[in-house]
């Protein structure tokens, strides 16, 4: 062998072994940056040049329920939403961006930026998850607009019910001739009473603590069936009831029962004409709470109206005299057991609505 050849050959092994030592750094270094992304607190994931995905780390499989082995090598456009949604016009945004996405509960914050020399991963993608922070933020924002209100209504109540007295009072020494405008005025009156109790309940923040004493989840709620069924407008409900297991709470019974007649009564107030009312009451719990549901085949609660539906004055019912302060009352009674109470609407077939009551069982 000639000394060309051998200098030939010499170069070639040089560029093969450097070509090895090439691919190993490659492969060391996208390791490595797969085991960064792993160790990360927040989900990740990471692009190659033709937006397929080459990485989901463990936290971007809790925060979606879909594996790596059900992501990796799909493109973006190939996965289910919201996912597909808060990821598609991100990714194709230019530079290094942050956004912020929202849908129903999940709220999280992206950020973008690109991969270098860790080819084939092009595009790394990190996601915080807000969404428990945007609840509390919600909750807190509710919260401070409901005091707000009580103290206002606490006031209000005060200055109407003096003149609302007086008026009742003026009506009943009207002459008999004018008998039907008295009986007029009077039931306006008691109409504007029953609003001015309503306020006064609201407001009032009342110590739930001493009337807390044990007692039975299913007595609470035949007892509140008992009640709501002896208003003759409710014979023709039909009631499903499941009453689940017999459990000892600790909590107001009687505030309790109110929570429940009043979403018992909504759900009859939400019957559609022409349709068989039908009710379902259901009571299921695990280890650390009791929930009770109660499901109505009525009209359902516009999309709008949901996020508010537990505040002051808000009612699907106002041209029929509804005044908004029943489920309100209901808020405040849950929140007062630690408890949440939550909508659910429509049920199915575009109508129907559930309201959820959750309580802590200790």
């Amino acid at each position: 062998m000639t000394d060309l050849e051998l200098v030939f050959l010499a170069l070639i092994t040089a560029l093969a072994v450097a070509a090895v030592l090439a691919r190993a750094t490659r492969r060391r270094k996208l390791r490595e940056q797969h085991r960064l992304l792993n160790r990360l607190p927040m989900a990740s994931l990471a692009l190659d040049s033709a937006q397929r995905i080459r990485h989901w780390n463990p936290q971007m499989a809790r925060l979606t329920q879909l594996s790596p082995s059900a992501a990796l090598g799909r493109s973006i456009q190939q996965l289910p939403e919201p996912w597909q949604a808060a990821l598609g016009e991100f990714v194709a945004s230019p530079g290094d961006v942050s956004q912020r996405f929202g849908a129903g509960a999940l709220h999280v914050v992206l950020h973008k930026g690109l991969a270098k020399g860790v080819d084939p991963l092009v595009t790394i993608i990190l996601i915080e998850d807000r969404s428990a922070q945007h609840r509390l933020e919600q909750e807190l924002a509710h919260t401070n607009r409901l005091a707000a209100i009580g103290e206002l209504a606490a006031g209000v109540a005060h200055e109407i019910g003096n003149p609302i007295t007086a008026i009742d009072s003026l009506a009943q020494l009207l002459p008999p001739q004018a008998a039907e405008q008295a009986q007029l005025i009077r039931s306006q009156t008691q109409r504007i009473n029953q609003i001015i109790s309503g306020l006064l309940k609201f407001s009032t923040k009342s110590d739930s603590s001493t009337t807390r004493q044990p007692f039975s989840t299913h007595t609470l709620i035949n007892d509140s069936l008992r009640l709501f069924k002896l208003d003759p407008e409710h014979d023709n409900a039909h009631l499903d009831v499941d009453l689940g297991s017999d459990l000892q709470l600790v909590g107001d019974p009687v505030g309790l029962s109110q929570v429940l007649i009043n979403l018992l009564r909504n759900a009859a107030q939400a019957q559609q004409p022409g349709v068989a009312l039908s009710i379902q009451v259901r009571a299921d719990n695990d280890a650390a709470r009791w929930q009770l549901t109660v499901t109505d085949n009525g009209r359902g609660i516009a999309p709008a109206l949901q996020a508010r539906i537990f505040e002051p004055f808000v009612s699907t019912r106002t041209d029929e005299g509804g005044t908004g302060l029943g489920l309100a009352l209901c808020y405040g009674i849950a929140s007062s057991h630690h408890g949440t109470i939550t909508v659910a609407s429509p049920v199915a077939n575009h109508r129907g609505t559930t309201m959820t009551l959750t309580l802590p069982r200790s």
